[in-house]
């Protein structure tokens, strides 16, 4: 069972996973919904809307696939120092996908700017199961609501600072694209070094067959109701979300 964290930790954890999420949000929102179709609209002007929605589906795809992989290999992940089973996907994946999106706005075409895109998608993906696991390694049940509801105010928040931030440096796309990048990489190294991992002795998972780490993957709805419904919840509301965010610039 998780034990409870002394309050001046306690704190402190649940302000970092604040500030990890809102400069996460911020980043999204302001590259999804304003940097992105504006750098998309400058390279190509006259199929700006068909280039755009290329883009966004071929990150899905590979940011669909990296989320619960990676969140699945981190629960496996066993290192032999201090670091733990959460922090090397989170200061790799934050560091990595916060360079990524440094270099976005030096891509001289489509095909440049989507592949660093995805190449940040990825990193920011396999980083972000990690600290959302968070929650539930660090805090007993009783706590998970109240942090998690600080979790979601500091997501909103990023969403609405995301799309101002955005509108305000869009004429910069390198500045604007830069400081987002250098952001995440500074969060998340003062995540991991404002909270360390506390040391703990896990088994051996077990070994790994392809067949049935795939297998892991399903929750018969079934046996699982309340877990289906709230995974359908969760992705028509995101699904709708992102029909009308992704365009939502060219849309006004």
């Amino acid at each position: 069972m998780t034990a409870a964290i002394a309050p001046p930790r306690q704190w402190r954890l649940i302000l970092s996973l604040g500030v990890v999420f809102f400069v996460l949000l911020t980043l999204y929102a302001a590259v999804l919904g304003v940097l992105l179709p504006n750098q998309i609209q400058d390279i190509d002007p006259v199929t700006k809307t068909r280039t755009l929605g290329i883009v966004f589906a071929v990150t899905s795809v590979f940011s669909t696939l990296a989320t619960p992989l990676a969140g699945a290999f981190s629960d496996r992940t066993r290192t032999r120092t201090r670091f733990g089973r959460r922090t090397p996907w989170i200061l790799v994946g934050g560091t990595l996908g916060g360079v990524a999106i440094m270099l976005v706005p030096y891509g001289s075409g489509i095909v440049a700017v989507t592949a660093l895109w995805v190449m940040a998608a990825i990193s920011l993906n396999a980083m972000q199961p990690a600290i959302t696991s968070i929650v539930a390694d660090r805090f007993v049940v009783a706590e998970r609501g109240f942090v998690s509801g600080v979790v979601g105010a500091a997501m909103t928040a990023g969403i609405s600072a995301g799309t101002i931030y955005g509108g305000l440096l869009a004429h910069d796309l390198r500045l604007a694209y830069g400081l987002l990048g250098g952001a995440i990489v500074v969060a998340c190294l003062g995540f991991v070094l404002l909270n360390p991992e506390p040391r703990e002795t896990f088994a051996a998972p077990p070994p790994f067959r392809a067949g049935a780490f795939l297998r892991s993957f399903w929750i018969d709805p079934r046996d699982h109701p309340d877990f289906a419904w709230a995974f359908l919840g969760r992705f028509t509301i995101y699904m709708g979300y992102q029909a009308i965010v992704t365009y939502l610039l060219y849309i006004l």
